[in-house]
């Protein structure tokens, strides 16, 4: 190894994380250096995006004017759809403009104008920080969702709340002890 595991009988859980999250800051410091075009990041963003929405845009019409397969269609917006999914993932967590809100806000919105079936994604930021808080808990709404319980049906409706109360009791208490 090249030095950079973190041994678990040597450090506790919060000397852990910041140390995996040291060695991933530098392995990002080392890839700008040896790939300067990630200086760009905002723009980067900004370019998947169009390509995205162009791309969405462009298979739906090439599929209302009939030069498309419906099969085609869907399988190239599951494609672009995906692009926006990880520009919200990188958005939540303030990878482009971080310090210009416009922007970023922007880039928020029509990521979800991309896929508007989806939950809000300024709902869903404080969701998914709250789940790398909480990761692995019983409060851990991601990894709720991702099993499969759903939170805008009558049927989960008094589940999600129960689970929505938790998060809060949860994070009250990560407040009141960091305090």
């Amino acid at each position: 190894m090249d030095g950079t595991s973190a041994s678990p009988q040597r450090l506790n859980a919060a000397q852990r994380s910041a140390h995996i999250r040291e060695v991933v800051l530098a392995k990002g410091v080392e890839l700008r250096r040896r790939y300067p075009i990630l200086n760009h990041q905002d723009a980067l963003g900004v370019g998947i995006l169009a390509f995205a929405l162009a791309g969405m845009i462009g298979s739906a019409t090439l599929y209302i004017t009939g030069h498309m397969a419906w099969w085609v269609c869907l399988w190239l917006n599951a494609f672009f759809a995906s692009l926006t999914h990880e520009l919200e993932h990188d958005l939540i967590h303030s990878m482009y403009f971080r310090k210009q809100r416009g922007p970023h806000a922007l880039m928020m919105g029509l990521v979800w104008l991309a896929r508007p079936s989806t939950i809000n994604p300024w709902i869903r930021r404080h969701l998914h920080l709250t789940h790398h808080k909480v990761s692995g808990t019983e409060t851990d709404m991601e990894v709720m969702r991702e099993m499969g319980v759903r939170f805008n049906d009558f049927g989960t409706f008094g589940r999600a709340n129960r689970f929505v109360r938790k998060e809060r009791q949860t994070i009250e208490s990560v407040r009141s002890a960091q305090a």
